[in-house]
């Protein structure tokens, strides 16, 4: 039987038939036609049958046909015109990695792929390659990775793999996640095709459920649009920066997950769950902005009624209109909360520091979870005249405002004799504690710099 318009070969024992019944195949290399070796061709890495037409490739990516076994090869020095129509090379920037059936096609039509560690052209294993997990094609050359992360490329089949050091040669490109849910490294799921390394943008919109593997997505951008990412394997996760708004969950039971990421940029709700007995938590290891209307909450999951969720922040979280909610609060970094922010917390170091330029902060997580000041050491600076501070669970019958300067001092609580309370606080010469200030938690206590005309006693 003829075979089809467009036929390609290009494995051993795959054959072409044309239209008088002569069997065209790729032997050793070379052109075979009905068995007999066509000494004429070499190097030989696909076949094509257009239009009547038998047309061979070499590895210098250049075109010969006939249309009969005793015809001449045409043009005689070749063409590097293809003749399959409809073939377009993949975009640059696309990857296959190891385990993947999935291909990248070059700008002269071959097809590049991963078969048991080694690179295949046109389906053919390249035997000089080894321990391969990822190929790419960027900037119209083929590269291959190997197991010890080092890079070879070259331009065409013919060419001499060239060592191309660690360096990943696809950067910065935006993949969008195309599937519902589904494993973070499955290339056909990411348009375009290839899972995002370091230095690419992922988008995730909504419906979107990503699960991430450790080794996965480090150095990659994530942009939530109402997807989510679930980190529930152990070990430690090193993303690009988080923007958008969606949701990503921490942890298994015993497994502690610890997803650190250059900076939060937000333009709606991130929800952060982090389950209760796996001691998983997200690391913010760089500058951070929470734009109007945005909110971050970290919240401990796995039962009902479980309190909010521990956030370690190492660098400047700026908050401008928007809510931050966490349980502990850890690390070496600032938030700034202005644009009337509300951050509300459980407990916080005295290596963190809260600047209240214009804002609301909660010490306790509100009124059903038992809290005091005390475990609260981090220093309030930049008090807004604005601003004020609720402690949840705490009731004073005195306060003591101690200066250390015109406008530094540190605020103690007493309930009775017991201290409830010990604040560090600078930006204002004066303040003032009042017990259940309107519209602020049952058995609270708020500060604020002016006299609410209910304040408990103060004594500087």
């Amino acid at each position: 039987m003829t075979s089809p318009n467009n036929t390609i070969i290009a494995r051993p024992g795959e054959v072409i038939t044309d239209s008088n019944g002569n069997v065209w195949t790729i032997v050793g290399g070379r052109v075979s036609v009905n068995g007999v070796i066509d000494s004429s061709t070499a190097n030989v890495i696909e076949m094509a049958y257009e239009g009547g037409t038998v047309w061979q490739k070499n590895a210098d990516n250049l075109w010969w046909g006939k249309t009969s076994p005793t015809a001449s090869w045409y043009p005689p020095t070749g063409t590097m015109i293809d003749p399959i129509p409809n073939q377009h090379a993949s975009a640059s920037g696309s990857v296959v990695t190891a385990g993947s059936t999935a291909t990248v096609m070059d700008a002269s039509g071959n097809t590049w792929g991963i078969s048991s560690g080694r690179v295949t052209l046109n389906g053919v294993s390249d035997m000089t390659s080894a321990r391969v997990v990822e190929i790419a094609y960027a900037n119209g050359r083929i590269w291959q990775e190997n197991a010890d992360h080092l890079w070879w490329s070259k331009a065409k089949p013919s060419d001499t793999w060239v060592a191309a050091g660690t360096a990943s040669p696809v950067l910065h490109v935006t993949r969008t996640w195309t599937g519902t849910a589904g494993n973070f490294a499955t290339p056909g799921a990411w348009t375009p095709m290839g899972v995002p390394q370091a230095g690419d943008k992922a988008v995730i919109g909504n419906g979107g459920q990503v699960s991430v593997a450790p080794g996965n997505a480090t150095g990659v951008s994530m942009v939530l649009n109402g997807g989510m990412l679930q980190f529930n394997q152990a070990g430690t996760y090193s993303l690009g920066g988080i923007s958008g708004s969606g949701s990503m969950y921490l942890g298994y039971p015993q497994q502690q997950d610890v997803v650190r990421t250059t900076g939060l940029h937000l333009s709606g709700a991130l929800y952060v769950g982090e389950f209760v007995s796996s001691n998983s938590y997200l690391l913010v290891g760089g500058p951070s902005t929470l734009s109007a209307g945005s909110s971050l909450t970290v919240q401990m999951t796995g039962t009902a009624s479980l309190p909010h969720g521990m956030l370690e922040n190492d660098s400047t979280m700026t908050l401008n209109g928007a809510q931050l909610t966490v349980g502990a609060l850890t690390g070496t970094g600032t938030i700034v909360a202005r644009g009337n922010s509300t951050v509300t917390v459980s407990s916080a170091p005295t290596s963190e520091t809260i600047k209240l330029t214009s804002g609301h902060l909660e010490i306790g997580a509100g009124a059903g979870r038992p809290s005091t000041a005390l475990s609260f050491m981090a220093p309030v600076t930049d008090f807004g005249a604005s601003s004020s501070i609720t402690l949840d669970s705490t009731q004073a019958t005195s306060a003591v405002f101690k200066m250390s300067a015109p406008t530094v001092g540190e605020m103690f609580l007493y309930n009775g004799s017991t201290l409830v309370g010990d604040l560090h606080i600078s930006g204002q010469s004066t303040l003032y504690a009042t017990d259940n200030l309107a519209g602020t938690p049952s058995g609270s206590l708020t500060i604020t710099a002016y006299d609410t005309g209910h304040a408990i006693p103060l004594t500087h």
